[in-house]
């Protein structure tokens, strides 16, 4: 049976609603799956504070700005490296940490972490950066910042 778990949410200074990416795995096998191994999908918090109502993203959103680009996926052990369609920059490294899957990178500071969310600054259009925020690997909550000065294309 494919399952999937929450790997980190997005969001950004529009609203509150938030793009959650997850891994999709086989519960028997603990495979990543290999067809969609990396999910993105609206948590729109604006209609439902529960978080309950969840929304397939747009192609547009898909192909320029929340969707899943997979760089290399491996089997043993179940891993795969994917970015962000909007921060193709970004590589990010899903593996399995104990009975848990999480997603790490290589943070603006050099330093790697493990994500747990991301959040959009933006002005109009524009994205003026990211605020990460990650585990590092001594266990400290670290918060980073990624310029990006970039118009949103959709």
């Amino acid at each position: 049976m494919i399952a999937k778990e929450l790997l980190f949410t997005s969001s950004r200074t529009m609203n509150r609603n938030q793009v959650v990416y997850f891994v999709q795995y086989d519960t028997l096998t603990g495979a990543i799956y290999a067809p969609e191994p990396i999910v993105a999908e609206w948590n729109m918090l604006e209609v439902d504070a529960s978080g309950s109502t969840r929304e397939a993203l747009t192609l547009m959103e898909r192909e320029l700005l929340y969707g899943v680009l997979v760089v290399k996926q491996d089997h043993n052990p179940p891993r795969v490296t994917w970015a962000i369609s909007g921060l193709p920059d970004l590589p990010i490294t899903v593996f399995q940490r104990g009975p848990s899957f999480v997603a790490g990178a290589k943070l603006p500071s050099g330093h790697l972490g493990l994500i747990k969310h991301v959040h959009g600054l933006m002005e109009g259009n524009l994205i003026k950066g990211l605020e990460i925020t990650a585990v590092s690997g001594a266990g400290a909550h670290v918060f980073e910042y990624m310029p990006i000065n970039r118009t949103m294309a959709a």
